[in-house]
């Protein structure tokens, strides 16, 4: 009987396969690592997203708490899958205590061994950091009154690159200008993780906004996370800006970049790097890699690394931020051929990819698109076809 586990302070978890996708939460309504136990009567039926329901149970999960999951077996899930998934997801950080059939399927209880989220993390603590190379000094001053106007109870701002400092309590500036000429953001970026004093960092490009519900929404989304991205809108076209994508395949994969829908999950999913949303104590494990550059994949590179570790990036709908530049254009819809043969979206624009990714594969003329590329993305022809 389940009910030999179910002891002390839980919740039955009674969903549809249906209502399981990226956006499921199961806190803030239940308290981070805050109940004894968690019992699943039936788990899904297909993998796809069976790493989101394991890992908001282990959210809210106590330490020495109790994971039941009922299942019946098949080819995408059973005791193999299940614990591939587990190691993946959680590593050391359990023990699997029984796997017994029983009617109606498969039962297996799993026990938490220890905390994931350090015990001062609050949503009410952040540390804000912006890359900057000194020549968006009047963007910098908009983003100060953004993250001010969030009126949040415990926040710093520091900033890394070529900037001045500011007598400001909550302000911290780190001189930075190596390598200036090949853009060293990684480096930048983890200066910034090193002094941050909150474990909750946004590490932004110094064009990047948070607008007036940014905070409100991050409340509202919860402090269960690991890797977050969120609605980021570019300020002339109000298109999305980059904000939920994937990779289309690994590092480095050209022109196959695209978007998703904010339900969407895959393998290849990425943080842009103009707005990483990530905890301190993960920022220490897989750290930016500091031999990539600006436009060198660096995003791609960190949001790969930290999901082998079983860290994974979600999306939060509530908070938005406002792009002031974005030099990509509009991003195709990831392509599903349920939906048709041909693409529904952006024809151009895809005809225009396909034709970069030939000329991409040919060594010689490679060379020659990068280094007509500056002078071709401003001319009105480029910019028609990043949008259509």
């Amino acid at each position: 009987m389940a009910e030999n586990f179910l002891k002390g302070k839980g919740i039955t978890v009674k969903v549809l396969e249906a209502e399981i996708n990226n956006l499921f939460r199961l806190s803030p309504k239940n308290p981070i690592e805050g109940l004894d136990y968690i019992y699943l009567p039936s788990f899904l039926k297909h993998k796809k997203f069976a790493h989101i329901l394991l890992k908001e149970c282990f959210f809210i999960l106590k330490p020495k708490g109790l994971l039941v999951i009922d299942y019946i077996s098949s080819k995408e899930i059973n005791f193999v899958s299940l614990e591939k998934l587990l190691w993946w997801l959680f590593k050391a950080n359990y023990d699997i205590l029984s796997h017994e059939k029983y009617e109606k399927g498969f039962r297996i209880v799993i026990k938490k061994r220890h905390n994931m989220f350090t015990k001062d993390d609050s949503i009410d603590k952040w540390t804000f950091g912006i890359i900057t190379n000194g020549e968006r000094d009047d963007y910098l001053e908009m983003i100060f009154k953004s993250i001010k106007d969030q009126k949040i109870p415990n926040y710093e701002i520091i900033v890394c690159g070529k900037y001045r400092n500011r007598p400001e309590k909550n302000f911290t500036y780190i001189p930075f200008n190596e390598r200036a000429d090949k853009g060293w953001i990684s480096k930048k970026k983890n200066l910034i993780g090193e002094k941050a004093k909150y474990e909750n960092l946004c590490i932004i490009h110094d064009r990047i906004l948070l607008d007036k519900n940014w905070y409100a929404g991050m409340k509202k989304y919860g402090n269960a996370y690991e890797l977050l991205g969120c609605v980021q809108i570019e300020k002339d076209s109000k298109q999305h800006a980059g904000d939920w994508l994937t990779l289309g395949g690994p590092v480095p994969t050209n022109y196959r970049v695209s978007s998703m829908h904010f339900t969407d999950w895959d393998w290849f999913t990425y943080l842009s790097g103009q707005l990483t949303i990530l905890k301190k104590h993960i920022w220490k494990e897989v750290l930016w890699d500091e031999t990539r550059f600006w436009n060198d994949a660096e995003d791609a590179d960190i949001s790969y690394r930290a999901r082998d570790k079983g860290y994974i990036i979600r999306f939060n709908p509530f908070a938005s931020c406002t792009a002031i530049t974005w030099r990509h254009g509009r991003l195709p819809l990831k392509y599903d051929i349920r939906e048709g043969l041909l693409p529904k979206d952006m024809l151009k624009r895809r005809l225009m990819r396909i034709t970069a990714r030939v000329i991409y594969a040919i060594p010689g003329l490679k060379q020659i698109m990068l280094g007509s590329y500056s002078l071709v993305s401003k001319t009105k022809f480029y910019k028609h076809f990043i949008y259509h």
